[in-house]
């Protein structure tokens, strides 16, 4: 049967719809969807819930083993935060995309809150949630190393944004949306890869200079893989 043929069939076993009737029924239609649009704040506490507490506990233990950094006066408790940052960017690229990696990204994409919502809400808590563990790990730190507090914020942030920006780029190929647990596998790669820096004293007397720009070129970097995540988000559900 021919296209033309269908179209026919269709509007010859379908009437056109009365006006009057028609624009009841969309001003009915908006209302619900007014009513039960929701504010980004009670997005934010309904992902809240369903984050694993794992991942709020990892943040903890990093603030608990940067605290006693100020009580042991120690600067090898700085290296051990440092190496915890890969693992910490990894298992929260892990939570925030557990609905892709277990198969419920299309069920979460037709609920009230879109997939695209729903990741963004999800990356918004646990990004603030590592920022402020950063930072507070950053002066409580501070006191007890051995350098400036430039160097004290690279040792943390730098980890974390190389593991958190490659773990994006993996997710958004066939092989890494398939094995979800290639976040923790880059974690250790990187892990190991400033251990062997740390080792070789490859980044020792880096100017204070270049470590801010090195950051702050990770930072725009990951911003721009965030925004690339939710664009490809949004190009999938449309």
């Amino acid at each position: 049967m021919r296209d033309q043929d269908i179209r026919e069939l269709l509007q010859s076993s379908a009437g056109t719809p009365d006006a009057k009737s028609k624009d009841r029924f969309l001003r009915e239609i908006r209302k619900r969807q007014d009513t039960n649009r929701m504010s980004f704040i009670r997005i934010l506490l309904i992902q809240f819930r369903y984050i694993r507490k794992r991942v709020w506990l990892a943040s903890l233990l990093i603030l608990i083993l940067s605290l006693t950094v100020t009580i042991d006066l120690s600067f090898d408790r700085l290296t051990a935060v440092s190496d915890l940052m890969p693992f910490l960017a990894g298992l929260g690229m892990l939570e925030a995309l557990r609905a892709d990696m277990h198969g419920m990204k299309e069920l979460e994409s037709v609920t009230l809150i879109s997939a695209k919502g729903a990741l963004f809400a999800k990356t918004a808590l646990i990004g603030a949630s590592h920022l402020i563990t950063m930072l507070v790990s950053s002066i409580f730190l501070f006191p007890s190393a051995a350098s400036d507090i430039t160097t004290v914020a690279a040792m943390l942030l730098i980890p974390y944004t190389v593991t958190s920006i490659l773990c994006m780029e993996v997710e958004r190929t066939r092989f890494g949306r398939e094995n979800g647990y290639c976040c923790l596998v880059i974690a250790f790669l990187v892990f190991g890869t400033f251990r062997m820096m740390l080792h070789s004293n490859i980044s020792a007397g880096t100017a204070p200079g270049t470590l801010m720009l090195i950051m702050a070129a990770l930072i725009v970097l990951e911003i721009y893989e965030l925004k690339k995540t939710m664009r490809s988000e949004e190009y999938a559900w449309n």
